[in-house]
């Protein structure tokens, strides 16, 4: 089974006995997550600090695979979400300023004269 980057990151994360320092560990000499699943586990097992341990969800990482799949794809939603939000926002601004600054031109041209603004 050929995994993406951020799928093999993700299912590296959700591997019992794989914490944060040894996933590091791991992608440093192997230089990617995808390098750490193809690599051999006796080569695995070469790393400072890596044991038997820290492997054993690597027989059974299928299990995890579905729910990487779905954090896969909230991640890709979000990512559009925060496209789409950044596009609404910079909108109303383009929006808001012309009538700020005409606000603001009128109020200047009618101080003092009435009290509306």
């Amino acid at each position: 089974m050929e995994l993406t980057s951020i799928q093999a990151s993700l299912l590296l994360q959700r591997l019992p006995g794989i914490g944060d320092i040894t996933a590091k560990k791991l992608v440093d000499h192997c230089g990617s997550a995808q390098a750490v699943f193809k690599e051999s586990k006796i080569n695995l097992l070469k790393i400072k600090g890596i044991g038997t341990f820290h492997l054993q969800g690597f027989n059974k990482f299928e299990t995890y695979f579905s729910t990487v799949l779905e954090e896969e794809k909230f991640l890709k939603k979000k990512k559009s979400l925060k496209f789409f939000t950044i596009l609404v926002i910079t909108l109303q601004l383009w929006l808001f300023v012309p009538m700020l600054l005409w606000f603001y031109s009128k109020k200047e041209k009618f101080h003092g004269k009435t009290s509306t603004f």
